[in-house]
């Protein structure tokens, strides 16, 4: 609640409007910087039961998967001339034509 409070007050004082919206699959597509592996799930029939899978990908619920999704987000707003608010590191500000542009990335 404080989050959105803190946000709404920087959007009010920088005369921005606010907008959402969601990647569904976000983090389904994320690619992981580490190699992550993990058991094999039930029902998955092998003899030799020491194998075990290697994720290319994240998956949800993995704890890297929202840090690898914030870090490439980042990046890729960082290509538009985004810059991070001090206050608040999910804002980002760009000017477009001389308008004032805002994206807020919650985490």
């Amino acid at each position: 609640m404080i989050c959105y409070s803190i946000r709404s007050l920087i959007a009010a004082h920088k005369n921005l409007e606010i907008g959402q919206f969601d990647i569904k699959t976000a983090f389904i597509n994320e690619i992981l910087s580490e190699e992550i592996y993990m058991q094999l799930l039930e029902g998955i029939k092998i003899e030799n039961k020491k194998i075990v899978s290697k994720l290319n990908k994240a998956l949800y619920g993995l704890k890297q998967a929202a840090k690898c999704w914030n870090r490439r987000f980042h990046e890729f707003l960082q290509e538009f001339n985004f810059q991070q608010s001090d206050a608040d590191q999910c804002v980002y500000f760009s000017q477009f034509n001389s308008e004032k542009v805002s994206h807020t990335q919650c985490r």
